[in-house]
């Protein structure tokens, strides 16, 4: 049988070479951990100096551990505590040296280059925390602002549309810039700005409506591909409150398509939606249909609404409001915008009937101009008190020179006693305007 024969000497050599690695591995460990002592050491100096502005404590981290970055920013930022940004920019070009692609970094030397007067030296570092960090919104941010402070137009709101693109939060005050450079320049605030988004043509259209443009909200909403209801709701308000009906009208008519035209109950095309009120009255649904008054908290029984098929004048259903206690006069609990022509007679129609109505302040049908704070064109005869059955009513008026839309409204006529309850219950059918 074959037999194994151990080498006294070679087998020694082994002991040896195991005791050796060992110690080496030791001695590895001992440096790790007396580097991350020193290190930690560091931080800790640093961050004391960061936060105090205490020089000589980030002196101290840098002869500690004099290849980490965060050791020159810790002294960087207490020069900057102490008012020294030209010197701090030097630890930010030493910091930036030893970690080169770190944006943040060169984000952070641009702003002391700035605050040291450096304008060039800023621009060159933001654009290098651009070039590290291109899909970052803030980098572009950071850029553009500080072209734009040094009169770089161009060049600035390109970086910061490139801002809005990556976070639509600067879109808004992308377009407040842009129309202060351009002066209100719808056209040249779009070429700047460049939608790319449905949802993004909806928001400059909504701007330029807040500002009396629009015709150019209107081009926007209708090259937009798709639109929610919100964005859709959002421009309609935003055209409603600037007083720009016929582009508010278009907008409105887009999610309304059936009511656009609409017939009266003999047939006649009117100018107001759904006179006969044969259609449910949306609550929350502003625009040109019927608006009711929204009353909240203990006001709100006190005017009341319903579509009432028993007795119509004409058509399937009439409009019943139960009056119940003292509902503020002059106050308009129903009303309708309608488009008009300026300069040209107008009639309108309407029947109401009524049942123990008891009030020194009747309802009565008033036309506005819808542009203008109590512009009154013209008002009905007060109903009729008591209980009454369909009773015919007209009125003329002309609009002026600047009406584009009136507000046809159920009100109450005005009450000379400090209080003045309405009770009882009044219908209204038929509304026709020619």
């Amino acid at each position: 049988m074959p037999t194994l024969n151990l080498n006294p000497d070679e087998s020694g050599f082994h002991l040896a070479r195991r005791f050796v690695v060992a110690l080496i591995g030791v001695c590895l460990c001992l440096w790790l951990m007396l580097g991350a002592a020193r290190v930690g050491a560091s931080r800790l100096l640093s961050n004391y100096s960061a936060g105090t502005g205490a020089i000589e404590p980030a002196d101290k981290a840098i002869n500690l551990s004099p290849a980490d970055p965060e050791n020159y920013v810790g002294r960087a930022m207490a020069l900057l505590n102490t008012n020294q940004p030209k010197a701090a920019t030097k630890d930010y070009e030493r910091a930036i040296s030893l970690r080169p692609r770190d944006y943040r970094l060169w984000m952070e030397l641009g702003n002391v280059r700035d605050q040291a007067g450096d304008t060039p030296g800023a621009v060159a570092a933001f654009k290098q925390a651009v070039a590290f960090a291109p899909f970052y919104a803030q980098t572009h941010w950071q850029l553009g602002n500080l072209l734009l402070r040094a009169g770089r137009y161009d060049e600035a709101l390109a970086e910061l549309r490139q801002a809005a693109i990556r976070r639509p939060v600067f879109a808004p005050q992308v377009i407040d810039l842009t129309w202060g450079i351009y002066q209100g320049d719808a056209r040249a605030v779009e070429a700047v700005i460049q939608p790319q988004t449905s949802a993004a043509q909806v928001a400059l259209a909504v701007y330029f409506a807040q500002r009396g443009k629009g015709d150019d909200a209107l081009r926007l909403f209708r090259e937009a591909q798709t639109v929610s209801d919100g964005d859709r709701r959002s421009l309609l308000t935003a055209l409603l409150s600037s007083k720009q009906f016929q582009q508010a009208h278009e907008v409105w008519a887009f999610s309304h398509p059936s009511m656009t035209k609409t017939t009266n109950a003999i047939g006649e095309t009117e100018g107001l939606i759904d006179g006969s009120f044969e259609s449910e009255i949306g609550l929350d649904d502003p625009g040109f249909g019927w608006q009711i008054l929204q009353n909240e908290g203990p006001n709100a029984q006190l005017v009341q609404f319903s579509l009432d098929s028993a007795e119509p004048s004409a058509g399937a259903r009439s409009l019943m409001i139960k009056w119940n206690g003292d509902s503020p006069p002059a106050r308009e609990v129903i009303s309708q915008i309608v488009l008009v022509e300026p300069l040209k007679h107008y009639q309108l129609s309407f029947e109401s009937r009524s049942n123990s109505l008891v009030t020194a302040g009747p309802p009565v049908i008033t036309i506005t101009d819808a542009a203008e704070q109590g512009g009154k064109l013209a008002q009905s005869s007060a109903l009729a008190q008591g209980t009454n059955g369909w009773q015919k009513f007209s009125l003329t008026f002309e609009t002026k020179e600047t009406t584009r839309a009136i507000r046809v409204a159920v009100a109450r006529q005005h009450c000379s006693m400090a209080i003045c309850p309405i009770f009882g219950q009044t219908w209204f059918d038929n509304f026709i305007l020619r």
